[in-house]
């Protein structure tokens, strides 16, 4: 059968694999002049380094067993990190229980009952009912007000932005029940696993393989069309026209009805309606460090940023020439001026904020600086979410959409891209 992966990010190379290893003739069209989409990667001093800072985590079994079967295993490797918070001024270690107790901006009372909480929604599996409250109304009720202002609020107002308060308490359950999988047995310290030379090479091994079996990875070819013609499925893009038996599409649900004319206006709707935030992410290359701190979550709204994740502080800066490699991310909506900036103006306007959180930061030890930025990177999370999200069938026969939308109640993450590029290719050999 001939199948097309729209999309070649880690979901569609998954299940392009998938389905070459299955027999079938497949042709992965990725619109970017490079594979991986968020988990793209680019050489800094010879090195796969992510465009998006990417780690993975104990539980993340798909991706594991996924670098098993590439033969990668040999380069997975865990370390503990050391992660951090920035609130009022001052830099706080935020990675354990006793992290916590220190925490000074809040009373001792509160940090109690905060500890208690998330020992408590670690153990919820039923996420069901957490679809009916907001994040910030689960936080007041079960940490107090105290908590949220300090902590929560101005993660939530960073990624979401205006739509912060009415995002689910669903989507803050799996990012607290993730983290608290992925710890030594002692508990105290998070353990983080990480491809030694980068995820590129996974992202190089599953275009090979697909390949190597027949079939076809173009890059640089945005598709302009997807129609049904007869029992076939028509695919326009840069290569010209061509005709399939099955397709799978990756990218967000918008982008897929936006590409689609045989849509009724009712399905339309709801792929539109699913909303995302875009993301811009400046790398730095520099001979400087910052601090200790491998991931420092800025608690400050005055911040044009969320976080400062210095990579060389989890990873030797040897892997990289010597040199120390920081990110600077932000989540904004892509109308956002700051969207359009390019690498040296976003550089301008961040380097004052820097200097605010590490006085001792020179920008002449920069050397190079990189950015990258994807308008659709985090899918708003909303009340009642598990009715909204599109289902992998739809209206066209023999077309899957397995977009990272549909990673629920599961937060988005290079594991889950895997996750759904199986469930994909299963359910393509399920509609054969």
């Amino acid at each position: 059968m001939k199948i097309a992966v729209v999309g070649g990010g880690i979901s569609g190379l998954v299940a392009g694999f998938d389905l070459a290893k299955a027999g079938h003739e497949i042709t992965v069209f990725e619109k970017d002049h490079v594979l991986g989409g968020l988990c793209a990667c680019f050489r800094l001093e010879g090195t796969y380094l992510e465009k998006y800072y990417h780690h993975f985590f104990t539980s993340d079994q798909a991706i594991i067993d996924l670098f098993e079967q590439l033969g990668l295993s040999p380069l997975v490797e865990w370390r503990t990190s050391l992660t951090g918070v920035y609130y009022d001024g001052h830099a706080y270690p935020f990675g354990g229980p006793v992290d916590l107790l220190r925490f000074k901006p809040l009373p001792m009372a509160d940090r109690l009952r905060l500890g208690f909480a998330i020992m408590r929604l670690r153990k919820i599996d039923d996420w069901r009912p957490l679809e009916e409250i907001t994040a910030k109304d689960f936080i007041v009720r079960e940490m107090g007000e105290k908590v949220y202002r300090v902590l929560w609020e101005p993660l939530l107002r960073s990624k979401f932005g205006d739509k912060a308060e009415s995002v689910a308490a669903v989507w803050f359950w799996g990012k607290i029940k993730l983290r608290g999988s992925t710890r030594t047995k002692s508990g105290s310290k998070e353990l983080l696993g990480y491809l030694r030379g980068g995820l590129g090479l996974a992202i190089d091994e599953l275009a090979k393989q697909i390949t190597e079996r027949g079939g076809r990875v173009l890059t640089s070819s945005p598709v302009e069309r997807i129609a049904v013609d007869g029992d076939k499925i028509q695919v326009t893009s840069l290569q010209g026209v061509d005709h399939f038996d099955r397709l799978v599409f990756t990218g967000a649900p918008s982008l897929f009805a936006s590409l689609c004319d045989d849509l009724s206006d009712d399905y339309r709707q709801r792929l539109q309606s699913v909303h995302y935030q875009g993301t811009t992410c400046l790398v730095l290359k520099t001979k400087q460090s910052l601090s200790n701190i491998y991931w420092l979550n800025i608690n400050d709204l005055n911040m044009p940023f969320v976080g400062i994740i210095e990579h060389t502080n989890y990873r030797s800066p040897q892997e990289y020439g010597g040199y120390r490699v920081i990110y600077v991310t932000r989540y904004l909506d892509p109308n956002n001026r700051l969207y359009s900036l390019d690498a040296d103006e976003l550089f301008e306007e961040y380097k004052p904020h820097i200097k605010r959180i590490f006085p001792h930061f020179d920008p002449a030890a920069v050397q190079e600086r990189f950015i990258f930025k994807d308008a659709f990177t985090q899918p708003v999370i909303r009340l009642q979410y598990s009715r909204q999200i599109p289902d992998f069938t739809t209206p066209l026969p023999g077309v899957c959409l397995a977009s990272m939308a549909q990673i629920y109640p599961e937060d988005r993450g290079s594991n889950y891209g895997v996750v759904m590029g199986h469930k994909a290719s299963e359910w393509i050999k399920k509609s054969l």
